[in-house]
C-alpha cells in the first residue's frame, strides 16, 4: 500500500514490543532482493538478540557490501564478532569503522576491549585516549581506561583520572568504587573509607563489588 511493506511493519512492531520470535518470523517472509538495509539492519539485530551470531554477521556485512558508510553497523557487527570469539574480526570491524567515522566515540572503546583481548594493552590505551579526546566526559571510555590501568597497577592514575572527572562534573557511580580499590591499593584509608562508604548504598545487589567490600573490611 504506498510503497509500503506491511509486513516489515509488522515485523518492526513486534520487535518493538519484545516479540523477537515473530519478528524474525514477518521479517524472513520478505525476499532478499526487495528488503532495505534498514530491515536487513533490524533482522540482524533480532539474530543477534536470538544468539544467531552467524545469521547476524552474514546480514550485517551484506549491508556494509552495499553502503560502507552504513556506520551503525560497525558496533553491532564487532560485537558479534567478540561473542562467538572472534576477537580479530571484531577488531578489524571496529577499525573499518573509525575509517568511515573517526567522530564515533564508541567505536574508540569497542576496539580498545578488542585490543586487550588481543594482549595489546599499549594500542589499547591510545583507541581510549583519542575516544576521551573527543569526549573527555565520555563515562564508558573513562571506566575502561582505568580498568585498563587497574590491570597494570597503575593506581595513582586511576585516581587522578577520575578524580579529574568528577572535579569537572563528569560523575558515575563506577567511579566510586573504583576510587576505594585505588586508594586502598595506595594504602590510604581514609580516601578508600570513604569512597567505599559512598559506593556501599549504589551496589548492594552487585555480587562482585560485596566481595571487594568483604576484603576491605577485613583488611
Amino acid at each position: 500500500v504506498n510503497r509500503v511493506d506491511l509486513v516489515a511493519r509488522i515485523g518492526v512492531a513486534y520487535a518493538q514490543i519484545g516479540q523477537y520470535d515473530h519478528a524474525i518470523g514477518y521479517l524472513e517472509q520478505i525476499k532478499p532482493e526487495t528488503m532495505t538495509l534498514d530491515t536487513r539492519f533490524q533482522l540482524a539485530i533480532l539474530y543477534q538478540e536470538n544468539h544467531r551470531e552467524d545469521d547476524a554477521i552474514r546480514l550485517f556485512n551484506e549491508i556494509l557490501d552495499v553502503d560502507a558508510k552504513y556506520t551503525s553497523v560497525y558496533p553491532l557487527l564487532g560485537q558479534a564478532y567478540a561473542q562467538i570469539n572472534q576477537f580479530e574480526d571484531a577488531y578489524r570491524t571496529y577499525q573499518a569503522g573509525l575509517a568511515q567515522d573517526e567522530t564515533n566515540g564508541q567505536l574508540y572503546r569497542l576496539a580498545g576491549l578488542a585490543a586487550e583481548k588481543l594482549g595489546d594493552l599499549t594500542i589499547a590505551e591510545t583507541y581510549y585516549q583519542q575516544g576521551l579526546a573527543l569526549d573527555e566526559g565520555d563515562v564508558a571510555i573513562l571506566v575502561a581506561l582505568t580498568d585498563l590501568f587497574f590491570k597494570q597497577h597503575r593506581f595513582s592514575e586511576v585516581i587522578a583520572q577520575l578524580t579529574t572527572a568528577i572535579s569537572d562534573d563528569v560523575v558515575d557511580s563506577q567511579f566510586y568504587w573504583s576510587l576505594a580499590r585505588a586508594y586502598q591499593a595506595m594504602g590510604d584509608t581514609e580516601k578508600a573509607a570513604e569512597n567505599w562508604a559512598n559506593a556501599a548504598p549504589l551496589f548492594q545487589e552487585n555480587s562482585a563489588f560485596l566481595q571487594d567490600l568483604i576484603d576491605w573490611y577485613h583488611e
